[in-house]
């Protein structure tokens, strides 16, 4: 847990926490401020070493196991009845999760009793402005926003982050070995989508 904050209604703790992108309020600590916004996300590899692409899932998930007890990355969303194996299941928290094989990027994975820990490859693709390419014989990779890739590993089947980020330069020469991309063919491509 990161350094402890004087809870105060300071203008330049508002504008940091602002600048954060996260929904907090004031009342998350008594009488002032929430912490830093540094104390309210967790680090995906501290949390999960196997975390799934899945182009099944419409929303980021992990299990409520993962998450530490009284966790100040834990906040209330709007409420989600998944359908699973086990019948239907309702929740209305989720967990503030940065992604270093995105760049650092944070997700929002809603927490279930029970899952493995996937991120939703279409919610990156249709609404922030990545790409998912899986060229038959090299590995999946997504292609970030800024360029830069993230190469996957695949156990069973499945397309999995791995542990260490994974994370390339768009012309990193990696990127045509282990995923068919040709770094100039990614750059005109790059170029011709529109800014998410």
């Amino acid at each position: 847990v990161g350094e402890e904050v004087e809870c105060s209604r300071e203008d330049e703790q508002r504008e940091e926490l602002a600048e954060s992108g996260f929904p907090m309020s004031w009342s998350d600590c008594e009488g002032g401020a929430p912490a830093r916004p540094s104390d309210r996300v967790h680090s995906l590899p501290d949390l999960d070493r196997q975390v799934m692409a899945d182009t099944g899932a419409a929303r980021d998930l992990i299990s409520q196991f993962r998450i530490p007890k009284n966790s100040r990355a834990l906040r209330r969303v709007e409420g989600v009845t998944f359908n699973t194996a086990n019948g239907p299941h309702h929740t209305d928290t989720a967990a503030a999760i940065s992604v270093p094989s995105l760049g650092g990027a944070v997700a929002q994975a809603y927490l279930m009793q029970q899952t493995p820990t996937v991120l939703s490859v279409g919610r990156r693709c249709l609404n922030e402005g990545y790409s998912f390419v899986w060229i038959r014989g090299f590995m999946p990779c997504f292609v970030l926003p800024d360029g830069r890739v993230s190469i996957l590993t695949v156990s069973h089947g499945c397309p999995f982050f791995d542990d260490d980020g994974g994370l390339v330069k768009a012309d990193d020469p990696r990127i045509v070995k282990e995923c068919g991309l040709d770094p100039r063919r990614l750059n005109d491509l790059l170029d011709a989508v529109p800014a998410a």
